[in-house]
């Protein structure tokens, strides 16, 4: 996602504080030793999805990470059969 390099940081805040106020845990919350950039990730406790969210090397982005396990089929879902 564009966002210009002085408003990365703050961007970074915004969220990590949106997300703590939606009681989501988190896991990293750095700036890179520039001062320019960094990293802030949450955990979701109910499903363990996290979310990061990093600046890039170019510092004119920030990339957006979700992890989540690996895919579960529904009950009587059989995905080699759809």
């Amino acid at each position: 996602m564009p966002v210009a390099p002085t408003e990365q940081i703050a961007t970074l805040h915004r969220v990590r504080d949106s997300w703590r106020e939606q009681g989501h845990e988190i896991t990293e919350d750095r700036a890179f030793t520039e001062g320019d950039g960094g990293v802030v990730s949450m955990r979701e406790a109910a499903t363990s999805v996290t979310i990061s969210l990093a600046t890039n090397a170019s510092r004119d982005r920030i990339a957006l990470i979700i992890a989540t396990d690996c895919y579960q089929p529904a009950d009587g879902e059989d995905p080699a059969n759809p």
